[in-house]
């Protein structure tokens, strides 16, 4: 199954039947709006920020359980290659199976496309939004890259369902958006390299624990290290003990860096500095030069091109059977 680009599926009606599984109210995009036509704004945001979340988690989850299920039958496989159990085959098959239904229902449930489409549909409902307490009413849609509009084509139709012509409050954005935005990405950026120094020391562990358990097992298999007094274990055994060892820790960090890979914690690190610099710079120039249409639509535009460089590097990170 193809999990982007794939127009034979109604994604507009899909989406429309994961709103019946929540139950409003939501967080609102401005807690301090009195126009009632904004509501119809609120209501879209909050649906799609709220399913974009709850299908971000459900595909996290798929990566760790794919990432462990895959570990466990790595070691299987090598115990049951130097002892040979046979009964570790029927282990070994089962495990299999549980691998590719995790797969499936990973596929099935289009967890992956629905995290990152319903968060772009979230976002540029956010835009639509300050676009029109602005008193600029132009469809967020047209506005944005020509790749993500081919992407996400079927997010125009509720886009175009906002009551535009009938929003009358006008305020200031400078603080419900240009310095909650710059606040957001310095705190995204924080925690998204508190994560990637997360990674590089699991990384860096289980590195030196391969590099380790090499070194020990070259000097245990050339008699210079005699452990007999100290490892109640014949030396065939503790030689199969060492080379499961070390292929299920090799085996562990190629899939563990298969997990962190999808996350893309770098482009996100990149992606988060930068756009925390381009609020900053916004933030100066509304305070020397206003809020004037001009700006208003260039951040926009600059909002939605980081949106299409996430997506464009989201969409590579969908679940892959890894055997």
């Amino acid at each position: 199954m193809n999990l982007f680009g794939n127009n034979d599926k109604n994604y507009l009606e899909e989406f429309n039947n994961d709103k019946e599984s929540l139950s409003p109210p939501f967080r609102p995009i401005d807690r301090d709006k009195t126009d009632p036509a904004l509501a119809a704004f609120d209501d879209l945001h909050g649906y799609a920020s709220k399913l974009s979340g709850k299908n971000q988690n459900k595909y996290k989850w798929t990566l760790r359980l794919l990432t462990i299920v895959g570990t466990a039958i790595a070691i299987t496989f090598l115990i049951y290659d130097e002892l040979e159990f046979h009964w570790l085959s029927a282990v070994f098959l089962a495990l299999l199976g549980l691998l590719i239904i995790l797969h499936i229902y990973g596929v099935m449930i289009d967890c992956h496309r629905k995290y990152v489409e319903y968060r772009i549909l979230a976002e540029a409902t956010r835009i639509q939004y300050y676009l029109s307490v602005r008193g600029m009413q132009k469809p967020v849609f047209e506005i944005m890259p020509w790749f993500l509009q081919n992407a996400v084509k079927w997010i125009e139709d509720p886009l175009s369902q906002l009551p535009l012509d009938e929003v009358v409050e006008r305020k200031p954005i400078i603080d419900c958006w240009i310095i909650d935005q710059k606040n957001y990405h310095a705190r995204k950026l924080n925690e998204t390299k508190k994560e990637s120094k997360r990674y590089s020391r699991w990384n860096m562990v289980l590195i030196g624990t391969t590099i380790f358990l090499y070194i020990f097992a070259f000097f245990y298999d050339f008699g210079i290290l005699n452990l007999s007094s100290a490892i109640p274990l014949s030396p065939d055994t503790a030689h199969i003990v060492l080379k499961v060892a070390i292929g299920a820790i090799s085996v562990g960090s190629l899939l563990i860096v298969s997990y962190f890979g999808k996350l893309s914690l770098s482009e996100k690190i990149d992606n988060h500095s930068q756009m925390k610099e381009l609020y900053k710079l916004a933030e100066k120039e509304i305070r020397t030069k206003g809020e004037t249409p001009e700006l208003i639509e260039r951040l926009a535009r600059e909002f939605l091109i980081e949106n299409s460089a996430w997506y464009s590097y989201q969409i590579r990170n969908k679940l892959e059977l890894v055997l």
